[in-house]
């Protein structure tokens, strides 16, 4: 855990957990904390996951989301002890994760209604939302505008590209066409070296959609040596079954998963072919802007402002 996080006005610090959020199958946004929590604090018996809080450590006050609520096993000892044995895990927006109990989770959620009480009332509220906004675009144009076009222009067609020595159909996306991220986080790393070199910037890796890959192996971000245009590929003979896979269909034999998965793939791509690049959409829900979480009021103008800050100071993972 980083130093800054160390120091608090409280006796101890929060337990730190690993980082990371826990399995999907353990996440229910529809229940809240129930039970001996009801007959408890009001603030943490609603609680649920991906709720918002803050937290004020030595340097600044920290956003971050709830990720994991541990309700202990009922028994005669801690049912008398009530809110001591519940556990909520809070990540972070630099990626700390932290596990507090009642007392902290308590000051989280005052403190982040707080800064909710003062943005509601803050006059200059809505010219800080267009400032938000206004950022956001300047520095998406600004990145668009130092590409050379025929990078540009690679944005949104098929292909394919190198997955464990076999080439897969995939659709080659520029750093906005998917969600806020990782993925383009690690390719604005690769933007950001590239400075104003035309030459490196010609020479950028691509950010590849695997058609019909799973939510969590969806993205990569693939050498240039190790992608091909759909009408280079098809030259290959890429847009074919293979012999092998013809095979298997007509006997009813168990496909591996990377053939299912190139056979899903060309049957996607096949169809993308027959629309316009403008057309194309990835089937995976994306995740909305900062900006336009601010504009839903699903986060507030200094959590965006304090998100920026850290990025700035290079403690965003």
């Amino acid at each position: 855990m980083t130093s800054r996080k160390h120091e608090r006005n409280q006796d101890s610090p929060p337990k730190k957990r690993s980082r990371g959020r826990p399995p999907k199958e353990e996440k229910n946004k529809n229940v809240h904390v129930q039970s001996d929590l009801d007959a408890g604090d009001p603030l943490l018996s609603k609680l649920k996951l991906d709720d918002r809080v803050a937290y004020e450590f030595t340097d600044s006050i920290y956003f971050g989301s709830i990720v994991r609520i541990s309700r202990p096993k009922p028994t005669d000892k801690n049912r008398k002890q009530g809110l001591e044995m519940w556990r909520w895990e809070v990540e972070f927006d630099d990626g700390d994760c932290w596990e507090l109990d009642a007392d902290d989770m308590l000051t989280a959620v005052s403190l982040y209604e707080t800064c909710k009480e003062k943005e509601r009332n803050d006059e200059n509220r809505h010219d800080n939302v267009d400032k938000i906004i206004n950022a956001f675009f300047a520095e998406k144009y600004k990145i668009l505008d130092a590409l050379p076009d025929e990078v540009k222009d690679e944005f949104l067609e098929v292909g394919f590209a190198k997955w464990n020595k076999v080439y897969l159909p995939v659709l080659f996306l520029g750093p906005f066409d998917l969600s806020p991220g990782l993925v383009r986080n690690k390719w604005m790393t690769f933007f950001e070296k590239a400075g104003k070199d035309p030459e490196k910037l010609r020479k950028l890796p691509r950010i590849v959609y695997w058609y019909g890959g799973s939510e969590d192996e969806a993205f990569s971000i693939m050498p240039r040596a190790d992608c091909m245009s759909c009408e280079e590929g098809t030259k290959k003979g890429f847009s074919h079954i293979p012999l092998a896979i013809h095979r298997k269909l007509e006997s009813g034999a168990k496909l591996t998963k990377l053939e299912d998965l190139f056979l899903k793939g060309l049957d996607a791509l096949m169809k993308d072919l027959q629309k316009s690049p403008e057309e194309r959409k990835i089937p995976v829900e994306r995740c909305l802007e900062d900006y336009q979480l601010v504009v839903r009021g699903m986060r507030l103008v200094m959590e965006i402002e304090a998100k920026n800050r850290l990025n700035l100071e290079g403690k965003i993972l």
